[in-house]
């Protein structure tokens, strides 16, 4: 073989190679070309889906606030209404009192019962017929204001 054939044999060589690697590079470019549109469409899917996930948060806070503003107005309702309604150990003392007075009371009206009841059985037994409700006399105080 002469030198012109070794130089054509190297040029159609080189040639192919060439061609095949032009055809690959392009093949390569449509390759990446589909991938980064496909990247492009997922990055956008995946911002929207982020604006939405940030739209709920955003809703959610503010149904929290809104929890946490009426959580705030019950607590402080349940507070006012117990502290009107704390008993203080002086009240309990001041009831205490009043019941055992209370308890004197019952027992000299029942003791005044039995006598009338008693005086009323010796009236229809034999004696007089009169009117006996002077006979009983109910001196009671009853401390209902608190007095000790």
């Amino acid at each position: 073989m002469g030198k012109t054939d070794k130089l054509q044999i190297g040029l159609t060589y080189e040639s192919k190679r060439s061609a095949c690697d032009l055809l690959e590079a392009e093949t390569d470019k449509e390759v990446v070309g589909r991938d980064v549109g496909t990247l492009e469409s997922t990055l956008l899917a995946m911002q929207h889906s982020l604006q939405t996930t940030a739209s709920k948060i955003d809703k959610l806070n503010l149904c929290m606030d809104d929890i946490s503003c009426k959580l705030d107005q019950h607590t402080e309702r349940l507070t006012e209404e117990e502290h009107g309604l704390s008993i203080t150990e002086d009240t309990v003392q001041t009831m205490l009192g009043k019941l055992l007075n209370m308890e004197k009371v019952l027992a000299v009206i029942k003791a005044n019962k039995e006598d009338l009841e008693k005086k009323d059985g010796a009236q229809s037994r034999g004696g007089s017929k009169g009117n006996n409700s002077s006979a009983l006399q109910l001196n009671l105080w009853i401390d209902l204001g608190g007095a000790e």
